[in-house]
């Protein structure tokens, strides 16, 4: 409507014009009184020229100028409230018996009387007059403006002056309602403008939870409000709820509104929805509607303006205003009149007011408020009072897995009830639905209901709650979309910003898009600000929408591969830690991109990625896990024999070697040392690399022959990395190491003790003492240590406790290496003679060994076998025997596979069978482990002639002299060739064979060997070593008898 449009405003002119006869005749009768202050005849005076000069204006009754109506409306009022100030100076009936006493108080005449009485009312009605006075003086001011636009009209072109004659009258009409009259407390109630409304569309939650921090908070803030009689300006107080969709933020701002409606009946509460401006423009005209705000119905005026004015200037009753999801920046937006939704909403007004805003922005509800509140999820307690289900099956246990898996959001939670219940599921038959698949958890998070204290007859869910901040973001900032998109590919955990942050030019616009996710609370960044973490619905949300996308969804994949492939480092010691800070993502983003279709160019980076993590599980002694990823990095890479994959396929063979699959590692040695001969040289640093992990492999094994091959292998792998490689270097210890470690399988101790003895020195000082290759070095030189002659136990033992320490400090105690080390320490203990402590120290790395091996993994096998030695040793058979019986019982498959680790315990089962007597179980256990030991090892091999001497002790205990014999003789000369004439496990047979002998009447036979003996162990141990010894007494005693 233009704004000098002619509009009838007889009635509005008419009311002021008899509300002011009416409030002069009142003045009059007042100011007639004896003893009127001259105030109120000024105030007459005043108000009968403003009735004129209103008279005047008018003309013949109709207004023209819109701002004019304006200026009347708020004159009519103003008149009102005059007129209620000037009628509550009157004396009433009811003030007759006080003005009574005041008159006795008082013995003066009757006109000194009333004099007194009349100041008494002026002590409370002077500074109303004051304020009367100045409003009349205002009134009188935009009357003379008015008639001043009038005149400036009729001559001036509308089009031009307009704007500058309506803002002139605006900016003197606000100076008026600055200084707005209270209203008398005795007509309040009669007035519109001071009643209390309740006007809150949803119904109150019976089910809301108890959420006493933030109800705490908001009381705080705006819970307490002023009494409706004060009557100064008031500074409208804010408050902003922030949260996740979802999160409950307007079921806690509903609580609030039916709290305070409950505690404080007379406030006002209003609510408003914020989500878009129309409705918020809806919700205003509905306040305009219940009050009859004038010009509330007129399409050309702005009743956004009239509500605000009227809550600045006119309302007097304490209000809430509760703006619901205010969620993005469209309030901060001007409209087609240049004003935003914010202007509109009240700054200040006549009574203490309160604004709570609820949005899933953070940046937004800074704007909006100082300090506003995060809304988190619910507590656990909170969790299992809102999870209300009739599964009678549902323990606390499964309810609080499926909380976690809801991240505590109460949505999640009703959404889940609310189909266990349609569905008639169990918490346990919806949990396993939920972990089936990604797809399948999409289905469940979109499943549709209505929420009571949500909008009524909308259906919501999990899934079209995140997709509306979703596409807020990304209309808001496309690239932070992205960015989310990317995240939700990695682990949801501590992403670390690090391998996020180099896709940015600048790090101020990662830093941007990161605010922008962690504002609507789709991400938390981490206490020290250099990692983010994402809800697991929001994660589970945004996979499904970026798997829709296509190209983008592929091209988030491939950038998310490469990322990951660049940024996981190589798995040298001092990058562990970000190893592991990666490692989660890595597979997490393997995992997306594996169920895509790989592109040629991704195949590369897979690879590469894969490789990395196999080597870094290996390290970690994740053996399975190890194995597996480098047995994809193969598939993926292809069956081309490259440099990269010859490395992978080395790799592998290192895990089957730790593993316990020693023979096929050393035949996957052997074809790789071949190809990368051919294929690179063999002085190229690839090729000796596998040289060194074949020398080492093969000194791990039982034959001489194999330590042969072992020894030129490691010579050679030595000498060309010191031809490549500056002195020192960490390949030039490692072939050190391994050389010594072969001259220690060979029984050259004193030279290995040397060896290694070099090789730690060097190590610690290229390395560290705390490294774990330094530890390794160290728990093989205390092996050393306790082969010599004689053993050093004092200086092994500080070794194996050293190296320990350091193995738990480096992987803690749940890791093959210092399992390894610590058996290690408890068999130097057992040989030390300290039995118990060896024993619960070996029981300790048993029950971690169960919790973390495989099984029938080498490790567990071989901490089966050290406990029941130790039990053994204390001839504790009984309890050994109950041990190795259990332990056996479900591993029939592994003795008929003849695996080496499982014959070792049937060996000491069948050694327990015979120190219990029970002599033909004794014997079956032997026969069969040393069948298995030929077969696995060669029937040559020093452990399979100690398991066939055994055999022929039980034999000659069973008086089968004979057989005892005869398998003895075949034992003693392959342990002649092999061992030696002077070993002492040689040594042992002579002296069984001698029993034998004896046994049998060849008293002669077995002197000679007993003889043969003791000479040996008198050159080899000394005549006062305890086994030489032990030896003489046995001859002594046959020669005796």
């Amino acid at each position: 409507m233009d704004p000098f449009t002619a509009i009838g405003l007889a009635s509005n002119v008419l009311s002021f014009i008899d509300t002011g006869a009416k409030l002069c005749a009142l003045i009059g009768e007042y100011s007639s009184a004896p003893g009127a202050p001259q105030e109120i005849i000024d105030v007459s005076k005043r108000l009968e020229l403003i009735i004129t000069m209103i008279q005047d204006l008018d003309e013949s009754g109709k207004a023209r100028l819109n701002h004019e109506k304006l200026a009347l409306e708020i004159c009519c009022n103003e008149a009102e409230e005059l007129h209620s100030l000037v009628e509550g100076l009157r004396i009433d009936e009811a003030e007759e018996e006080d003005r009574g006493r005041l008159m006795k108080r008082f013995s003066s005449s009757k006109k000194a009387g009333e004099k007194v009485w009349k100041a008494f009312k002026m002590l409370h009605g002077r500074e109303r007059i004051d304020k009367l006075q100045t409003s009349l003086e205002r009134i009188l001011s935009v009357i003379q403006l008015q008639q001043q636009i009038r005149m400036e009209a009729i001559t001036l072109k509308v089009d031009q002056k307009a704007d500058i004659l309506v803002e002139n009258s605006r900016s003197i009409l606000t100076s008026l309602s600055d200084l707005r009259l209270a209203s008398n407390p005795s007509i309040e109630a009669s007035l519109t403008h001071t009643k209390s409304v309740f006007m809150v569309p949803l119904a109150s939650n019976s089910g809301f939870l108890g959420r006493e921090d933030i109800m705490a908070k908001l009381d705080a803030k705006i819970g307490s409000h002023e009494s409706p009689q004060s009557k100064q300006v008031n500074t409208t107080q804010s408050v902003a709820l922030f949260g996740l969709g979802g999160i409950g933020k307007s079921q806690i701002a509903l609580q609030h509104a039916f709290k305070q409606n409950e505690h404080y009946p007379e406030i006002s509460i209003f609510w408003i929805h914020g989500s878009t401006s129309t409705r918020f423009e809806q919700d205003y005209k509905k306040i305009a509607s219940e009050f009859q705000l004038p010009g509330r119905d007129d399409p050309q005026v702005d009743v956004l303006q009239i509500v605000q004015d009227w809550f600045r200037t006119q309302y007097q009753r304490p209000w809430l205003m509760i703006v619901d999801n205010v969620d993005d920046d469209h309030v901060f937006k001007p409209l087609s009149n240049g004003k935003s939704l914010f202007d509109y909403l009240p700054k200040s007004a006549l009574a203490k007011g309160s604004i709570l805003y609820t949005s899933r922005s953070r940046d937004i509800s800074l704007d909006l408020a100082e300090d506003p509140i995060n809304v988190p999820p619910l507590s656990p307690e909170e969790g299992l009072r809102l999870l209300q289900t009739s599964d009678e099956t549902a323990t606390i246990e499964s309810k609080n897995a499926l909380l976690q898996e809801l991240d505590y959001l109460p949505l999640a939670i009703m959404q889940a009830v609310s189909f266990m219940i349609k569905r008639k599921k169990t918490i346990l038959q919806y949990l396993e639905l939920f972990h089936h698949s990604e797809e399948l958890r999409l289905t469940l998070l979109k499943h549709k209901f209505i929420s009571q204290g949500r909008q009524t007859a909308t259906f919501d869910s999990v899934a079209a709650t995140w997709i509306v901040s979703f596409q807020q973001i990304r209309s808001e900032d496309l690239e932070a979309s992205n960015l989310l998109c990317l995240m939700s590919l990695l682990d949801r955990d501590s992403i670390p910003f690090s391998l996020l942050s180099n896709r940015y030019k600048e790090y101020v616009a990662f830093d941007l898009a990161v605010g922008l996710l962690e504002s609507y609370s789709f991400i938390t960044v981490g206490i020290e600000g250099n990692n983010c973490s994402m809800h697991r619905l929001v994660q589970s949300a945004t996979r499904a929408w970026l798997t829709d996308q296509g190209a983008l969804c592929n091209n988030l994949l491939s950038e998310a591969i490469q990322i990951m492939s660049v940024e996981f480092p190589d798995c040298e010691f001092e990058n562990w830690p970000t190893c592991a800070l990666y490692l989660p993502h890595a597979e997490s983003a393997l995992s997306w991109h594996g169920k895509m279709g790989i592109s040629s160019t991704d195949k590369i980076a897979r690879a590469d990625l894969l490789s990395k993590i196999a080597r870094y599980y290996k390290a970690q002694g994740f053996y399975t896990l190890a194995k597996e990823r480098a047995e994809e990095s193969l598939w993926t890479a292809g069956i081309i024999d490259t440099l990269q994959s010859l490395q992978v396929q080395c790799l592998l063979a290192a895990i089957l070697e730790q593993q316990g699959q020693l023979r096929e590692a050393i035949q996957r040695y052997h074809k790789i040392l071949k190809k990368q001969a051919n294929l690179l040289g063999t002085n190229h640093l690839d090729t000796l690399n596998t040289a060194d992990h074949l020398a080492m492999a093969l000194a791990n094994t039982f034959s001489p022959e194999n330590w042969t091959t072992a020894e030129q292998l490691a010579n050679q792998a030595l000498a060309g990395r010191k031809l490549l490689l500056p002195e020192n270097h960490p390949q030039i210890l490692a072939s050190i190491r391994t050389v010594g470690w072969i001259l220690y399988k060979q029984s050259r101790y004193e030279e290995s003790e040397t060896v290694l003895r070099n090789c730690l020195i060097q190590r610690e000082v290229v390395l560290g003492e705390s490294h774990p290759l330094t530890a390794e070095t160290t728990t093989e030189l205390a092996l050393v240590l306790l082969e010599l002659n004689p053993p050093k136990f004092e200086e092994a033992e500080a070794f194996l406790r050293r190296s320990a320490k350091t193995g738990v400090s480096i992987h803690g105690t749940d890791h093959p290496s210092t399992i390894i080390t610590l058996c290690n320490l408890s068999g130097l203990l057992r040989r030390a003679g300290k039995y118990e402590e060896a024993e619960e120290l070996q029981r300790s790395q048993l029950e971690v060994s169960k919790k973390i091996l495989d099984r029938n993994q080498p490790t567990m096998l071989w901490c089966l076998t050290s406990l029941g030695t130790v039990l053994f040793q204390q001839a504790k058979f009984p309890e050994a025997l109950e041990f190795l019986q259990e332990e056996l019982s479900n591993r029939q498959n592994l003795i008929d596979q003849d695996l080496l680790a499982v014959l070792d315990l049937l060996d000491l089962r069948g050694r327990t069978y015979e120190k219990l007597r029970r002599l033909e179980e004794a014997e079956k256990d032997l026969q069969r482990a040393a069948e298995g030991r030929s077969r696995q090892l060669g029937p040559s091999d020093a452990r399979t002639l100690q398991t066939w001497h055994n055999l022929a002790r039980v034999l000659r205990a069973q008086g089968r002299f004979q057989d005892a014999g005869a398998l003895l003789l075949d034992t003693l000369n392959e342990e002649e060739k092999i061992l030696g004439k002077t070993h002492e496990q040689t040594l042992a047979s002579h002296t069984l064979l001698g029993l034998i002998y004896y046994s049998v009447g060849r008293h002669v036979d077995a002197e000679v060997l007993f003889r043969y003996v003791v000479a040996a162990k008198e050159d080899t141990l000394g005549s006062t070593h305890e086994s030489t010894i032990g030896a003489r007494d046995l001859l002594e005693a046959a020669l005796g008898r």
